[in-house]
């Protein structure tokens, strides 16, 4: 049914009162509207596809009252290509089966449930699903309610690109309603969460292949029996430049190419993240690594002073651990409160799992699992990997140096941090790695995955 000339300016008012919230003089209103509207809301409220919440959030106030949200939908927001829910797309379906219509796509599809229909977006292939689980039918209407109200939370794949299951895991860590976490992830068309673990390999791969090792200087042969590599930017100071230092320093420079600075050992320029300059290191001059009983990987925002680094390589060395690292000041920015507040005690406090900001690893548990840098770029679960792989091979030789502060200078900023927009406009996305390494090789990343571990250590 469509409007006559004199409905169109009550349409303009109506749209211009939703999107600043109905009173409830003007949610009356809605008793006259159009009989097709009247008929599609309660069906498609009924129906409980419509994800208001989200709706709100994207395209009104979040204090508007969920019914409204609706409305809001039928009235304007298809027309705008406003998403009622994760899985369709106004302009998809309309440009795919509409020819036309004045009718609502969204109402139109959820009436349709032959498997010859239309998919109502790039995310939910109709006729793939319908083919993929011939018993949507029981107990459902139409295959897309059998997929969202039983076969999204069974793993069952709305379309060939898309592994829900990988999916909902990377979009949805740590987030109690896996639905707003899978809107929000399909309707940011910038997002970079992948939609597989084959399409996370291809632009890990992409990241990796772009990078360039050039060599600055290196000793001949090492002065010291261990090793401080530093991720280092441009103009970078710190404490372990000066002399008498006890180890060899290594500084890779990850933005602007400069002059080789003449206190440090080794200096490499390559573009990347610490992960990836470890891993390109280990592949292409494995030589370096293997000429120290230890190395110290820091981040360059990581104060540590001489003396501590060196208490770290002394006590690696005393208790034949594998991996150590430093306590973290009260002030330093680290989700895991552990590092920064550990149990009183001995100076060293066995760890379920290091942080990857500053972690100390022996020549041997590099060697033997060093291949766990290729399972990432952004450095996230790696560290929960690679100690896995470390007590698993050689016991419980894991441990946080109560005796050794160090700080962590800048704040992690996941959401706006400079890092994280350099990988995110690579398509890296830190949470579907960690969710891919965790899923893949059964490595806990929960909230308690760095924590004291349970047994002592092990000095044999």
């Amino acid at each position: 049914m469509t409007l006559c000339c004199r409905a169109k300016p009550r349409m303009k008012y109506l749209e211009l009162a939703i999107s600043r919230g109905l009173t409830f003089n003007e949610y009356r209103s809605f008793l006259s509207l159009p009989y097709q509207t009247m008929r599609d809301f309660p069906e498609i409220e009924k129906l409980g596809v419509f994800q208001a919440y989200c709706y709100k959030k994207a395209y009104l106030r979040d204090s508007t009252a969920h019914r409204i949200a609706l409305l809001h939908y039928l009235l304007v927001g298809e027309r705008r290509g406003n998403l009622p829910n994760a899985f369709f797309d106004p302009r998809y379906c309309g440009s795919s089966w509409r020819h036309g219509s004045k009718r609502l796509a969204f109402a139109e599809y959820l009436r349709s449930p032959s498997p010859s229909t239309p998919s109502p977006s790039a995310n939910f292939d109709h006729q793939w699903y319908c083919a993929q689980n011939p018993d949507w039918q029981r107990g459902f209407s139409h295959p897309f309610l059998h997929f969202w109200h039983k076969g999204l939370f069974e793993g069952r794949d709305p379309a060939p690109h898309i592994d829900i299951a990988f999916f909902a895991r990377a979009a949805g860590r740590g987030r109690p309603d896996v639905k707003i976490a899978l809107y929000e992830a399909l309707a940011d068309k910038t997002a970079s969460v992948p939609r597989n673990p084959r399409e996370l390999r291809n632009r890990q791969d992409r990241f990796y292949e772009r990078i360039e090792l050039r060599y600055g200087c290196e000793l001949s042969r090492p002065r010291y029996p261990f090793l401080v590599f530093v991720q280092a930017s441009q103009g970078y100071r710190s404490e372990l430049l000066g002399e008498a230092r006890g180890f060899d320093l290594m500084l890779n420079f990850y933005d602007k190419s400069q002059d080789c600075p003449p206190e440090a050992d080794y200096v490499f320029f390559q573009t990347g993240t610490k992960t990836t300059a470890i891993r390109k290191i280990l592949e292409q001059r494995p030589d370096i690594f293997e000429r120290y009983e230890a190395i110290l990987f820091l981040d360059d925002d990581i104060e540590i002073d001489r003396a501590g680094a060196m208490r770290i390589f002394e006590t690696m060395k005393k208790h034949n651990l594998d991996l150590v690292q430093a306590s973290l000041t009260p002030d330093s920015s680290c989700y895991w409160d552990i590092i920064k507040h550990p149990p009183e005690g001995d100076a060293l406090c066995p760890l379920s799992s290091i942080e990857i900001m500053m972690p100390a690893i022996s020549r041997r548990a590099l060697r033997e699992c060093g291949w766990v840098f290729k399972e990432g770029v952004s450095g996230w679960a790696i560290d929960f990997l690679l100690s896995a792989q470390v007590r698993h091979r050689f016991g419980n030789k894991i441990a946080l140096a109560r005796n050794v502060i160090a700080r962590h200078g800048r704040p992690t900023d996941a959401a706006r941090g400079a890092f994280y927009e350099f990988l995110r406009k690579h398509g890296i996305d830190p949470n579907s790695e960690a969710a891919c390494i965790a899923w893949r090789h059964g490595v806990d990343d929960s909230d308690r995955a760095i924590s004291r571990h349970d047994q002592p250590l092990d000095f044999s």
